[in-house]
């Protein structure tokens, strides 16, 4: 067989096994981030401003994006400028948004909260709102888990009522809402750090002062899905698990810690963190850099596990899966040669390589079975997998090894085979192996009696 066309098909083959392994929805946290497609969108793409504040997702699908100057709506391929009846100067600009446990659209403006039915989301032409002033800017909006909707201002914290917003905690700035596994608010501001009860309106000073230092500054605290809680601080990013602290820092050029903003936790259970000097994956310890210069204002995973992040002034990023990612000897392969690639009935991803032996793919890297292994020539050509689950490995130079229980099995020359290059191996539906090789092509038929010990015809 023309080794070129032989290569070709591999890869192909290669390609496609990948294709239909990374087409996981959420982001795979087992891949570096600089693998990820990234996607830039700015006021070119339609973005009415590059400074992009909240993000959510509708259930119609359609992705709606707060900025500087004015409401969003992405439908997949295009932006639309949202226009919103009545259509007030002075709420052009849009802090934040958050969606309705009946699908209604809320958005926090300069001077209250504005409500976009979800009868009105799927419509073309203006939007229809319903306003609900407050008195002061509205700078964060949370639907809790049980469907309460709370809003933090400049000048309070309320909590709506189905008809009204009703003050709860007066004369807080509030910069940040999170919520706890057990309903408790905790709510960031510039004075202190305030946790939410359900009742009353907790000062964590201590709390504050052991995670964010001398100026007792917290901005952000959040709780994943394990029930860790985070804590965002100037010193750096606390995580506090059953009682255990750890802190994750990454100093900056001169040496001091990266102001940690916020956080969010991805559907894979990925942990992004925006801070002082971009964006960045907590993987371990370790903070790799995703955006390492942009300011990350906002972070999103929508229904398909993109990532989307929003800038102060680069506009939107999008982050998601490749279909094809490219494996290399930093992944594991013993050279980038591949000759024969298949996928066994369990999943198990083997790979042939010329001259570098047999690989098997665990899901995060390749691991190698060559000589020390028992496989006694590692010019692997072909790959094939029978009735019974054993792998048939063809080789140049060393005759087909039955790979079973872990254990190799050559048939060469020694053994009666007619040559020690093989080209081709198929596995037919009746249980017998077929063998190619540039003499003559034998078959393996496990249920003819063996001539001698092997039981091929030539």
């Amino acid at each position: 067989m023309h080794v070129k066309s032989r290569l070709w098909r591999t890869a192909f083959r290669l390609a496609t096994v990948l294709a239909m392994a990374c087409r996981a929805s959420a982001l795979d946290p087992r891949q570096p981030v600089s693998t990820y497609l990234r996607t830039e969108f700015t006021v070119e793409d339609g973005l009415p401003s590059n400074v992009v504040n909240s993000i959510v997702q509708s259930k119609g699908g359609f992705l709606w994006i707060a900025t500087s100057e004015g409401l969003a709506r992405f439908d997949g391929r295009h932006f639309l400028s949202v226009e919103l009846v009545p259509n007030q100067p002075q709420v052009r600009s849009i802090a934040c948004l958050a969606l309705g446990t009946d699908g209604d659209l809320w958005l926090g403006t300069p001077t209250g909260a504005m409500r976009i039915s979800r009868g009105s989301l799927d419509r073309l032409g203006p939007l229809p709102t319903v306003n609900y002033p407050v008195g002061s800017a509205v700078t964060n909006l949370l639907v809790a888990h049980d469907g309460v909707l709370w809003a933090g201002t400049t000048a309070g914290f309320f909590r709506f009522d189905g008809s009204a917003f009703s003050l709860v905690i007066p004369n807080v700035d509030v910069s940040r809402i999170g919520e706890m596994q057990d309903g408790h608010l905790f709510l960031t501001t510039g004075e202190a750090l305030i946790e939410w009860d359900g009742a009353h309106a907790l000062r964590r000073h201590q709390m504050a002062r052991e995670f964010g230092g001398p100026r007792e500054t917290v901005y952000h605290v959040y709780q994943d899905r394990s029930g860790a809680t985070w804590f965002c601080t100037d010193d750096g990013l606390a995580r506090v698990t059953s009682g255990k602290t750890d802190w994750f820092k990454s100093p900056d050029k001169a040496g001091k810690p990266n102001r940690v903003f916020r956080i969010h936790e991805d559907e894979s259970g990925n942990i992004w963190v925006a801070m002082s000097r971009g964006v960045h994956r907590l993987t371990g310890k370790t903070f790799e850099p995703l955006s390492p210069i942009t300011s990350g204002r906002a972070m999103f995973s929508d229904a398909d596990g993109n990532l989307w992040l929003g800038t102060n002034g680069a506009g939107l990023i999008r982050l998601r899966n490749r279909l094809v990612r490219m494996f290399t000897r930093a992944d594991g392969l013993p050279n980038e040669l591949v000759m024969s690639v298949l996928a066994a009935h369990d999943g198990t991803l083997w790979v042939g390589n010329d001259c570098g032996g047999l690989s098997r793919f665990d899901g995060e890297r390749f691991h190698i079975y060559d000589e020390k292994n028992g496989l006694k020539n590692s010019c692997v050509y072909t790959l094939a997998e029978d009735l019974t689950h054993d792998l048939w490995v063809g080789t140049y130079g060393g005759g087909v090894f039955r790979f079973h229980d872990g254990r190799f099995t050559q048939y060469s020359k020694a053994q009666g085979f007619p040559s020690e290059v093989v080209q081709d191996v198929l596995a037919a539906r009746d249980g017998s192996v077929w063998i190619v090789t540039n003499a003559r092509t034998a078959i393996y038929e496990p249920t003819r009696p063996p001539m001698g010990c092997l039981p091929m015809r030539l």
